[in-house]
C-alpha cells in the first residue's frame, strides 16, 4: 500500500500517517518497499509501498510479553524479600508496631498475589500467541 492509501484508510492526514508508518517500521512491524518507475531509480519517480508481516507482529508481541513476565518475576522477588524483612522485624517490635507490620505484610502478600495473577494472565496470552 502507498502511504496515501494507508492515510485514507486510517482517517489520518498524510503527514501523520507517514510518521506512524516510520514508527512502525522502526519497531519492525512494517517494511518499506521502493518500486522505481525508471531504471535510474530517481527518488522523485519512485513509489514507496508499505507492507506488514504477521510473523514480525507475533515476534514483537512475544518479546514484549516475555519482557513483561521477567519484570513481574523480578518485582515478585523484590516483594518476597520485603515480606521476609517485615517478618524478621515483626519479632523484635512491640505490640502496636506488630499490628502495623501485620497490616503492611498483608498488603505485601496481596501485592504478591496480584503479581501472580498478572503473570498467569500473561502466560495465557503467550500460549495464544504461540498457537497463532
Amino acid at each position: 500500500m502507498q502511504a496515501k492509501t494507508v492515510a485514507d484508510g486510517a482517517l489520518l492526514a498524510l503527514r501523520d500517517a507517514r510518521t506512524h508508518l516510520y514508527t512502525l517500521r522502526r519497531l519492525g512491524l512494517v517494511q518499506n518497499f521502493p518500486l522505481p518507475r525508471r531504471p535510474d531509480h530517481a527518488p522523485g519517480l519512485t513509489v514507496y509501498l508499505w507492507g506488514a508481516s504477521d510473523h514480525a507482529e507475533r515476534d514483537l508481541l512475544t518479546r514484549r510479553v516475555l519482557e513483561t513476565m521477567r519484570n513481574l518475576q523480578a518485582r515478585r522477588r523484590s516483594e518476597e524479600q520485603r515480606h521476609r524483612e517485615l517478618e524478621k522485624g515483626a519479632t523484635a517490635a512491640g505490640e502496636s508496631a506488630l499490628r502495623a507490620r501485620r497490616e503492611l505484610m498483608g498488603k505485601v502478600v496481596a501485592g504478591i498475589e496480584r503479581l501472580d495473577a498478572a503473570t498467569a494472565r500473561l502466560s495465557g496470552q503467550l500460549e495464544s500467541l504461540t498457537d497463532w
